[in-house]
Parts: C-alpha cells; sequence; structure tokens
C-alpha cells in the first residue's frame, strides 16, 4: 500500500513539472532562460570549432614545415621565401624558425665577404652587376641597398640585418630556452663583429657595452636555469665561476677560480659519466653559458684592447682606393732616371746621331713595248781614306799574276 502510494506522489509530482514546463513554453521565454540558452549555443559553437581545427592543424602544420624545408633549400629566393614564411606563419614554430635560418645565413656570408674589395656598382652607367643583382633577388626587402659599392659595404649590411633579426627574438623567444640563448649570442656575436666599423659620416656600427650587455643577459639566464637568484649583470661571470669551482671540487677536480669554466669543458668532454645523479642538473649549464661568460670576462677586463684589434681587423680588411698615388718631387723614383742624368744622356744622343738606313730601290715598271729596266744596285759609299790604304797595303802584297816568284 505505501509503495503504490509513492508511485502515485512521484506520478503526481511529474506531471506537475511537465505542465508547469509546457505552461512556461506558451508564456514565452523569460531573461533566465534566454541566457541559459545563450550558453548553450556557445558551448557547442566552441567545441565545434575546437574540433574543426583540431583536425585540420596537424595537415597545415606539416605544410607549413615541408614549405620551411623547401625553401631553405632553394638558393635562388632563400631570403625572400624565408621572409614570406615568417609573415604568412607569425606566432607559430615555423615562423621563429624561419627567421633563425635567415639570420644564420646572413651572418655566414657577411663574415665571408667582410675582407671583400670586389665592386658591385659599375662605373659606366651606375648599374648594378650580377653579384648585387642576384643577392637582390634573394633577400628583397630583408636589406638596404642604398649606398652599397663593394661586397664589403654588403657584407656589412648583413650583419647589421642579422643582427635585427636576433634583437627582434630576443624579445619573443624568452619561453623557449634554447631559441632564447642563440638569440643572445647571435645578437652578442654580430654587435661585436661590426666593432671597428663605420658608416660614411663616421658613427661606429658596434660596440662593447651593447655586445657585453648580450653576454651578461646569456650568463645571468644560466645562473636562473641553475637555480640562483638574481645577481647583478657586473657581478654574473664571477658568480658563475664560484659555482661552477664548487661542482668541480664536489666531482673530485680541484682548480683555480678562473680556470673553472675550462676545467668543466674539459671534464664535460673527457668523463661525461661524472655528470650523472646529482650531478647531472648541471647539464643545464649550456655551452653558450660558458662561451658567453668567458668573452665577457675578457670584455671587463680589457675593453680597450678588444677595440684595437677590431680597428686593425677592419684597416686591414678595408679595400684600397684605386687613386693614383702622387709622386712626390724632392725623391727621384728608382725606376726612372734622376732628371740630371736624363739630360747627359740626351746631349750624348744628340751628339752620336744614329746612321740612317739606305732606302730599298722601289722596282721601276716597264711600259707596254719596252723591256722591264733593270734596277741598279744601291751604290756603296765612298771608302775611308783609312780604309783605302788599307786595300792598297793589301794589293802590293799579294804577287802579280805572270811575275815569277821572288828569288830567294
Amino acid at each position: 500500500m505505501k509503495a503504490a502510494h509513492r508511485k502515485e506522489l512521484h506520478t503526481n509530482a511529474l506531471a506537475d513539472r511537465m505542465g508547469r514546463l509546457v505552461e512556461s513554453v506558451k508564456a514565452g521565454p523569460t531573461s533566465t532562460s534566454a541566457v541559459v540558452w545563450i550558453f548553450v549555443f556557445l558551448a557547442l559553437g566552441t567545441f565545434a570549432v575546437w574540433k574543426y581545427y583540431s583536425s585540420a592543424g596537424p595537415l597545415e602544420d606539416s605544410a607549413r614545415w615541408i614549405e620551411l624545408r623547401q625553401a631553405t633549400h632553394n638558393q635562388t629566393g632563400l631570403g625572400v621565401d624565408l621572409e614570406r614564411i615568417a609573415k604568412d606563419s607569425k606566432g607559430r614554430m615555423q615562423a621563429r624558425v624561419a627567421r633563425y635560418q635567415l639570420a644564420r645565413v646572413l651572418v655566414k656570408e657577411g663574415q665571408e665577404n667582410l675582407a671583400s674589395n670586389q665592386f658591385l656598382v659599375l662605373d659606366k652607367d651606375n648599374e648594378a652587376n650580377d653579384d648585387l643583382a642576384s643577392t637582390k633577388r634573394r633577400f628583397g626587402d630583408v636589406l638596404n641597398y642604398d649606398r652599397l659599392k663593394t661586397k664589403r659595404d654588403l657584407a656589412i649590411e648583413m650583419l647589421r640585418g642579422a643582427r635585427r633579426i636576433y634583437e627582434q627574438m630576443i624579445r619573443e623567444t624568452k619561453a623557449f630556452p634554447l631559441l632564447y640563448q642563440e638569440a643572445l649570442m647571435g645578437a652578442a656575436k654580430t654587435e661585436e663583429a661590426l666593432l671597428g666599423v663605420t658608416d660614411d659620416a663616421g658613427t661606429p656600427q658596434g660596440t662593447v657595452e651593447q655586445a657585453l650587455k648580450h653576454y651578461l643577459q646569456l650568463v645571468q639566464f644560466n645562473l636562473k636555469q641553475l637555480g640562483k637568484s638574481a645577481v647583478p649583470p657586473e657581478e654574473a661571470v664571477t658568480t658563475l665561476e664560484a659555482l661552477v669551482r664548487d661542482q668541480l671540487q664536489k666531482l673530485g677536480q680541484e682548480c683555480e677560480p678562473d680556470k673553472a669554466l675550462y676545467a668543466y669543458q674539459k671534464l664535460a668532454d673527457v668523463a661525461q659519466e661524472k655528470f650523472k645523479g646529482e650531478a647531472g642538473a648541471w647539464r643545464d649549464l649550456s655551452y653558450p653559458g660558458r662561451a658567453a661568460a668567458g668573452r665577457a670576462k675578457e670584455l671587463q677586463q680589457d675593453p680597450q684592447k678588444v677595440l684595437q684589434f677590431y680597428a686593425k681587423l677592419n684597416e686591414l680588411a678595408s679595400p684600397p682606393k684605386f687613386e693614383e698615388p702622387k709622386r712626390p718631387e724632392s725623391i727621384p723614383i728608382a725606376d726612372e732616371p734622376s732628371p740630371d742624368v736624363a739630360t747627359k744622356k740626351g746631349e750624348e744622343a744628340k751628339k752620336a746621331p744614329e746612321a740612317k738606313k739606305a732606302p730599298e730601290p722601289k722596282p721601276v715598271l716597264a711600259k707596254k713595248g719596252e723591256e722591264p729596266k733593270k734596277t741598279e744596285a744601291p751604290k756603296s759609299p765612298p771608302p775611308k781614306p783609312d780604309d783605302m790604304k788599307k786595300g792598297e797595303a793589301k794589293k802590293d802584297a799579294e804577287p802579280k799574276k805572270g811575275t815569277d816568284a821572288p828569288k830567294k
């Protein structure tokens, strides 16, 4: 009896709810129900969009990687294709890789042609030759081609372009440790490569301070990876050397503080088995971090020496000016005789003129009906008195024909 009563009550409650639902539908939606339905439709739309892009994402991603690979192997339009991929895939990994690849190519070719004195502009019509024309086809708007006269000028512009890309990637790749370290190292190296280079107005294209700043940023990043709290930039190198020395002592390797980075590298190359377990965390001390610390230390100790080195290097690498040097009047040139010797030789040449050769006789053409005239041999000049005496003496010495030989 009780079960039947409970069943009857549930049936009445269900019928009551269905009646209220029908009445609410007939009366029209309230504000609360409209908000609920809006959220339901938004959820369904979001799910549909996510489903579509999740299914199409891998295919589009694979197509971008294939396009990037093809652009990297296309030397004719390398820079143009990489720049286009970087713009079309903005915010994606393919765009970052394209930027880095473009910067690597610019650094490589810039360093190779930094000491070249080959002209890029023809003097006749001020038109670009084949090298400059092919460079424009390869890199397009990536480079600035104003006032480029030699390959050295083009190499400097390439290094400047690579520096711009690396400095941009420093801001965009902080969430990617490997790419961030490469951006800092690339910006520091290109800045250092431009030390001693000046533009037409004499403005330096690179500074020691900026290169040192990027190197120290890289050292600080490695300290952070090792769990060290933030330290001032000027103390980053000494802090890293102290940490490396303590770690080497734990591994049984004693060394001086200033040799710690070098000893660490040798130990990592020779005995990799020691970097296991607790010491394995020290693999975060990457090669760029160690290299940046060593170079930053040199720049901190003697920046003037580094500047002098690059100034001398650029002086040797700069192409010579193709102007004929002016000869000083006071110093005679070894290949040419001095004025006094030249005048004496000229006077002697006037006193003893060379004997002129007798002209060869021209053949006389015979007229019709006449016999050709025989050309007479040129008459020899009259003999000199000395030659005549010699000839008479010879005649006296020779016996006459028909006369008897002198008796003894």
